[in-house]
């Protein structure tokens, strides 16, 4: 048995994985993690506010808790990681701006994830070039837009223009490595804090 502070709307199904049961609530509940031994013993792992499920309900997919957060205002990533994806991008050229197809998939996660926090970015060719200029790739995250909003760029527009390497260079976030000699793929790695 563990204590648990919430009272009120408290429907989430708590997750059980692994001898470890998850549950979180709203009204100031907040979050918690336990074990539980073979001899059912319950020891608290973590317990915090930062997660608050109001009336929805969670689920987990491999090592992710994906739920609603706070008034159930969008899907939040619980635990950290680092997604990592190889290959290559296509892109489907509508204009004739400057960049690749790395720097054009960040711009378009970019604006996927603008206003969220905890989340960074890098896509990049291992040959060091992405396309018409001599960056590899970009970095982004949950600023990127907002940057490039201050800076006078659309970013919108850019995508729609092909004009990925523009957006990056006014807010200094092109991943400039030069040539490397090698051509083993593309690479994307998305972290979650």
């Amino acid at each position: 048995q563990t204590d648990w502070p919430g009272r009120t709307a408290v429907c989430a199904t708590p997750i059980y994985h692994n001898g470890h049961v998850y549950i979180t609530s709203s009204y100031g509940a907040g979050c918690k993690l336990v074990r539980i031994d073979g001899a059912n013993n319950v020891e608290e792992v973590y317990a915090n506010k930062n997660m608050k499920n109001h009336h929805g309900g969670m689920v987990l997919v491999g090592d992710f808790i994906y739920a609603g957060h706070g008034s159930n205002n969008g899907l939040d990533l619980i635990r950290a990681g680092l997604l990592l994806s190889g290959g290559e991008t296509t892109v489907t050229l509508r204009a004739r701006g400057k960049g690749g197809r790395n720097s054009e998939f960040l711009l378009a996660f970019a604006i996927g994830i603008a206003g969220l926090d905890r989340i960074s970015a890098l896509a990049a060719d291992t040959d060091g070039i992405d396309g018409s200029e001599d960056n590899a790739g970009a970095f982004a995250d949950g600023t990127t837009v907002a940057r490039m909003r201050a800076a006078g760029v659309d970013a919108k527009a850019m995508l729609a223009g092909n004009n990925a390497w523009t957006a990056f260079n006014a807010v200094g976030d092109l991943f400039v490595p030069g040539p490397t000699g090698t051509n083993v793929n593309d690479l994307r790695a998305i972290l979650i804090r």
